[in-house]
């Protein structure tokens, strides 16, 4: 995607205050079109905005050239600072459950970051039982699993913060990456 694009998708969802954002948020979870937006991009920047209407600190899509000769590159879907935690986010807007590919990915952007930095995946559908296991495994890179309803329901309740501390903490204390901020237990 061209920087052009990126700056006006940033800029629409920047524009938006926290009625319009809610409004737009709806359309998206319902998986209804929106004018302007190429597929999966209205989902990607609208997680990034809950986030900064929460009072994060976010960095919108970008590009990074993975080595000088420009032969690789990598694109991350954001990043999300919050209390002197940097999460790398992965956003897949999907009617089917994610498979082990969108973690990999991310296990990857993360093994050239600073240790202490985290992945998060949010996938509209959920995530298969393999995709599961390998986020349970991954060491010392942690990646949180973040489903559609879970998102829907942080952004309603306006607890976007809450639940990314709260996912974190049962990343801590429990090894669990895929814990339910719905339910308060692991993902079914």
């Amino acid at each position: 995607m061209g920087d052009s694009k990126a700056t006006e998708y940033q800029e629409r969802i920047q524009s938006l205050d926290s009625r319009a954002f809610r409004s737009f948020w709806e359309a998206v979870y319902a998986g209804s079109e929106i004018p302007g937006w190429a597929s999966g991009k209205a989902h990607e920047y609208a997680l990034l905005r809950a986030f900064e209407l929460a009072g994060a600190c976010v960095t919108y899509p970008f590009e990074v050239r993975a080595s000088r000769s420009q032969v690789a590159s990598e694109q991350v879907d954001g990043v999300v600072y919050h209390d002197g935690l940097a999460f790398i986010c992965e956003s897949k807007d999907w009617t089917r459950r994610s498979d082990i590919v969108a973690i990999a990915k991310l296990r990857v952007q993360l093994m050239r970051r600073p240790g202490t930095t985290l992945g998060i995946v949010f996938c509209k559908a959920g995530f298969t039982d393999p995709a599961k296991d390998l986020a349970s495994y991954l060491a010392p890179q942690m990646v949180l699993l973040w489903e559609g309803v879970e998102l829907d329901q942080a952004i309603r309740e306006c607890t976007m913060l809450e639940s990314l501390v709260a996912k974190y903490r049962a990343a801590v204390e429990h090894g669990l990456p895929f814990w339910s901020i719905v339910d308060g237990r692991e993902q079914a």
